[in-house]
């Protein structure tokens, strides 16, 4: 049996110690650099261009930007993860510094972050923005509708999102905001033939103001309960909606009389 006395043991001093890591940390950081991230960027590159299922992409995904955080604030990283992620990788690529610049793309400013979650209805995911900085009452345009000036409530009301709408006045969103034609969300609303839509904006007191056509959302209920009546059909959510402004209306009279009584 060999003794241990007689092995030879390597005595190091601090300073060798010291050099030994500072070697080994510069060799791990020429590796990163110049041999893994590449990698990983070119990998991130093929996972969200694969054809392989979606939840075996987020989840690909997600693996990498907890390996490499800085993945996430690519430019575009945030947009992707927003348009074709969960809420969950949003979570990830937001908790790993990905930015919302006025919640918009940083790679490409003219696309306004919020209005595909908003538009369908994810309300979660937008709760998730809101809480990490995205804008409310931030109006865009979407130059492939034509749309100038429009709001995110007056997008989420043109789909009937009557939640996602509650969501966006809780977070500070201006209830008679108007686009650049004129429109409010009350008219979306109406023009998307939802009442429970409607009914929320006007418990939140929204004007029944005229469009650029000069229409009120009241006048463009009472359009479309005569032109379904024309045609011999009722629409019960056109009945719903213009019996909901009319009341409003003549809710609104009434206030307006009591106060000009109370005046004189």
């Amino acid at each position: 049996m060999i003794s241990l006395k007689r092995i030879p043991i390597p005595r190091f001093s601090i300073l060798t110690l010291l050099g030994i890591i500072a070697v080994i940390a510069v060799g791990l950081t020429v590796w990163e650099r110049w041999v893994s991230w590449p990698d990983a960027q070119a990998d991130f590159a093929e996972i969200v261009e694969t054809d392989k299922p979606k939840q075996d992409v987020l989840k690909e995904a997600r693996g990498l930007v907890r390996r490499y955080p800085q993945l996430a604030r690519q430019p575009g990283a945030m947009t992707w993860a927003v348009i074709q992620g969960d809420v969950e990788t949003c979570r990830v690529f937001l908790d790993a510094g990905a930015k919302l610049v006025d919640d918009q793309d940083d790679e490409d400013p003219s696309f306004p972050l919020l209005y595909l979650p908003v538009s369908q209805g994810e309300v979660e995911k937008v709760e998730l923005l809101i809480s990490r900085g995205a804008k409310v009452d931030q109006p865009f345009d979407l130059d492939f509708f034509s749309l100038r000036g429009i709001s995110y409530l007056e997008t989420a009301a043109s789909f009937g999102h009557t939640e996602m709408c509650r969501v966006l006045l809780d977070n500070g969103a201006q209830v008679d905001y108007k686009s650049s034609d004129g429109n409010t969300a009350l008219h979306a609303a109406v023009g998307c033939f939802s009442p429970k839509t409607v009914q929320l904006l006007v418990d939140h007191h929204a004007q029944c103001t005229a469009n650029a056509k000069g229409e009120t959302p009241l006048s463009m209920a009472q359009d479309l309960q005569n032109h379904f009546q024309d045609q011999g059909v009722t629409n019960d959510s056109i009945e719903k909606i213009t019996a909901i402004l009319e009341a409003y209306q003549q809710e609104n009279a009434s206030s307006d009389q009591g106060a000009d009584k109370d005046a004189t």
